[in-house]
């Protein structure tokens, strides 16, 4: 059976959604945790070794989320089930 390059477990709950950076190493993923988490993988690095890069809470589930990479690479947006998106910058850790 082949193994997983890593598995990612900071999540509480079930995830809901994922998305890959298509330029950088970088992965967001939401879960039913009200967290969205901003993982940067490195290829040379052990599974034991990748740690969430930041958590960004919501007051509620955010249901999915996206990268602008094409408009700024350290956007993303978060769509959440209280019917509000946020854009978030990676590079500032704030909305």
């Amino acid at each position: 059976m082949q193994e997983p390059l890593w598995e990612l477990k900071e999540h509480a709950q079930d995830i809901i959604d994922v998305c890959w950076h298509s330029n950088s190493h970088k992965i967001i993923s939401t879960s039913f945790d009200e967290k969205v988490i901003l993982w940067n993988l490195d290829i040379d690095k052990k599974v034991a070794d990748v740690k969430p890069a930041y958590i960004y809470e919501h007051p509620d589930v955010a249901s999915s989320i996206c990268f602008f990479p094409k408009l700024n690479e350290n956007l993303f947006v978060s769509g959440a089930l209280d019917c509000n998106l946020r854009v978030w910058n990676t590079h500032k850790k704030s909305t």
